[in-house]
């Protein structure tokens, strides 16, 4: 089981069935639900999101993409503009401070 972090684009090829790439989106939720994989995103990603409705005045839309980011089974993640480095046996590795909670 393992914590995956989806951005924007994943997300608008879905809503968007872009045909290049949706099925491979889709094809990959599959796979981390068989691996009880978690899935996050940011706010920040609920914002890009939601850009092209807004510009568009498409409040169905808009309103479709806010129930689907706080109403669906994903983590909603607010990550700080800190970052520190860790260093672990020798190796260097950056590392976002955040703080999360279920939406």
């Amino acid at each position: 089981m393992a914590r995956i972090f989806w951005d924007t684009n994943l997300f608008l090829y879905l809503f968007e069935h872009n045909a290049e790439w949706s099925n491979r989106v889709i094809e990959f939720r599959k796979r981390m639900l068989a691996r009880r994989d978690d899935l996050l995103t940011s706010y920040l990603t609920l914002g890009e999101a939601l850009t092209k409705p807004r510009e568009a005045g498409d409040k169905v839309l808009e309103k479709s993409y806010v129930n689907f980011f706080v109403n669906g089974r994903m983590e909603l993640t607010r990550i700080s503009h800190r970052r520190r480095q860790e260093v672990k046996g020798g190796e260097k590795k950056w590392v976002v401070k955040g703080r999360s909670f279920q939406a």
